[in-house]
């Protein structure tokens, strides 16, 4: 399961109604958009705890919340720093999420 956060260039901007997505990695590719009134770890875990089965490997971006929400659902979790590159060195990617803003 990848998740994207929309980008921190609209943290502070009025009006703006933040979307959390995922993607999961089978040949399916189904996708969850929920819209999130705020993004702390609490509001990320009640969404995982909705729209993801329970062991899922997921990866996110860096976002300061993902690492507290993923860790209280239970789940591994990977983190792509885009920093860094979108593709981590084990191969990982938040690419296929990312794919889904692009049409």
């Amino acid at each position: 399961m990848i998740i994207k956060n929309s980008s921190s260039i609209l943290y502070n901007k009025k009006g703006v109604q933040w979307i959390l997505e995922g993607i999961d990695n089978s040949e399916e590719k189904n996708i969850f958009l929920v819209i999130v009134l705020n993004r702390k770890s609490e509001t990320l875990h009640d969404i995982f705890e909705n729209k993801i089965k329970k062991g899922t490997l997921i990866i996110t971006d860096g976002y300061p919340s993902y690492p507290k929400a993923v860790e209280s659902f239970g789940s591994q979790h990977i983190i792509i720093n885009h920093s860094d590159g979108f593709k981590n060195a084990d191969g990982f990617t938040t690419n296929n999420i990312e794919n889904v803003w692009s049409h």
